[in-house]
């Protein structure tokens, strides 16, 4: 007994069948063939951990793990994983703070105050964030060895410390 959907009212009143697609077997065979292509990358990292530098280089490719775990342990005995994230909670708590007190005062004064020049210099920041970060490395770099920031703590932290976009977001909310 073939079943029927109830009428879907509309605005007018009227009533009028909900048609249902059904899923088609080439829908499937797409979603799964995506899925595997989505997947793949993942699982292949996991077996290329999971087997020795042999195995790893080896031709055609050996596709099922072999269960090398010594590579996990070596990896976490042989890095100092304490001082890495040390470093990462520093380097990142102190530019969010310095990007907090440019943006703040660079917002609040083209925000609120009057001065001449006001429209020039918000035109520039806005020009500023036209330019791509990719284009500055190089100068980046330049300036960092003129200064002997290489490998410091300032090298990742004073480059960044002002923000166009923070400047930008708070000026609106002033």
């Amino acid at each position: 007994m073939l079943r029927r959907e109830p009428p879907v009212k509309t605005l007018a009143g009227q009533g009028r069948r909900q048609r249902r697609l059904p899923y088609r077997w080439h829908h499937l065979l797409l979603a799964f063939i995506l899925l595997v292509l989505f997947v793949f990358p993942f699982y292949w990292v996991i077996v290329t951990s999971l087997n020795s530098a042999n195995q790893v280089l080896q031709f055609p490719p050996v596709f099922l793990p072999h269960g090398h775990w010594i590579n996990y342990v070596e990896a976490w005995v042989g890095t100092p994983w304490l001082r890495f994230f040390a470093n990462t909670v520093f380097i990142a708590a102190t530019t969010t703070i310095l990007v907090l007190i440019t943006s703040i005062l660079a917002g609040f004064a083209l925000g609120t105050l009057s001065f001449p020049g006001k429209k020039a210099l918000f035109a520039g920041l806005l020009s500023m964030m036209m330019i791509p970060q990719m284009v500055l490395i190089i100068p980046d770099y330049v300036i960092l060895q003129d200064f002997h920031w290489i490998n410091t703590y300032q090298a990742q932290i004073i480059p960044w410390g002002a923000s166009v976009f923070g400047i930008f977001l708070l000026r609106q909310f002033f």
